[in-house]
């Protein structure tokens, strides 16, 4: 059974990463800059360390340092400096990040209701628990 249950988190994953790009190029963004996108509106003004940043999406810093050269260049986040240490480099949104998030909401939450749609409150609170358990022991495992 823990064998079915990995083989169809990883079908849903590549279902989900397929879904979001498509969702995510209408407007000229990848699924993985819509995720940063969000991260760096949640963070506010102050941005976000590109380190965190890195721990979040769980990516490499290479990885984040690729990804936010690009969405820099396409004007969707900028870098500065942290006034409080110089060796911080944060990471924030910029207004057409801002846009392009907003534009992306309708189409986010039209699907989100669709995938969703059958399942209860309580069955959602339950899979997300369960979904956030099963990450805090993958984390686990990786150390």
């Amino acid at each position: 059974m823990d064998n079915k249950i990995i083989l169809t988190i990883f079908k849903l994953d590549n279902m989900l990463r397929r879904m979001g790009n498509r969702i995510a190029g209408v407007l000229g963004a990848t699924q993985q800059q819509w995720a940063v996108l969000d991260i760096l509106y949640e963070a506010g003004p102050g941005g976000i360390p590109l380190s965190e940043l890195g721990k979040q999406l769980d990516v490499t810093k290479g990885n984040i340092t690729g990804l936010i050269d690009r969405m820099e260049r396409d004007g969707l986040a900028k870098r500065k400096d942290d006034p409080r240490d110089r060796r911080v480099i944060r990471a924030n949104i910029t207004a057409k990040g801002k846009k392009v998030l907003r534009d992306i909401q309708p189409v986010k939450d039209q699907w989100g209701s669709r995938v969703f749609d059958g399942f209860t409150v309580r069955e959602k609170k339950e899979l997300h628990e369960l979904l956030n358990r099963l990450t805090e022991k993958v984390t686990e495992l990786e150390s």
